[in-house]
């Protein structure tokens, strides 16, 4: 990532992305470039202190991405609890969008998500989470709803066009 601004100065000093120290890979007077330390959800500070001990602070500047891994079960019907891992969903409560609904959170955490399955349609449909602080990720393979009616199969698949 980049940093600008002015008076760095041109020694290298140090710069933090929340509490974790982040790698500096260029520094000049006025831009730092750094390599992000592994992080979690949220919103981070990211400060900047010059080789001279001179403090900058940017309060809730860097956020980590969210990211879906997994869900169970993957074959659901409307209100039966989902359990959805992950990382960097955040200590504090966002949404979990199914189909374009809004499902119930049970519980959360930076790692795990309990929601209940909304009241939906037979199909096929991906889980969105939203995080409370701006970021969003979509689950890369959806969950099947079922227990309302399904198609399984039908015979045969061609037929006349006047019907019968």
């Amino acid at each position: 990532m980049t940093i600008s601004g002015e008076d760095f100065g041109t020694v290298e000093g140090s710069v933090k992305i929340g509490a974790a120290p982040a790698a500096v890979t260029g520094w000049t007077d006025t831009g730092i470039t750094v390599t992000a330390p592994a992080g979690t959800g949220g919103k981070h500070d990211v400060s900047v202190t010059t080789s001279d001990g001179r403090p900058c602070v940017k309060p809730n500047a860097f956020s980590y991405t969210c990211n879906i891994t997994n869900m169970t079960p993957t074959t659901v019907t409307p209100g039966i609890n989902v359990t959805l891992t992950g990382t960097n969903l955040g200590p504090v409560q966002g949404t979990v969008h199914v189909g374009g609904l809004n499902a119930t959170i049970v519980s959360w955490n930076d790692t795990q998500i309990i929601f209940l399955a909304p009241s939906i349609t037979c199909g096929w449909y991906k889980a969105v989470v939203a995080t409370s602080w701006g970021s969003s990720c979509e689950s890369a393979y959806p969950l099947q709803f079922g227990g309302s009616p399904s198609i399984t199969s039908f015979s045969p698949n061609l037929g006349p066009t006047q019907g019968g």
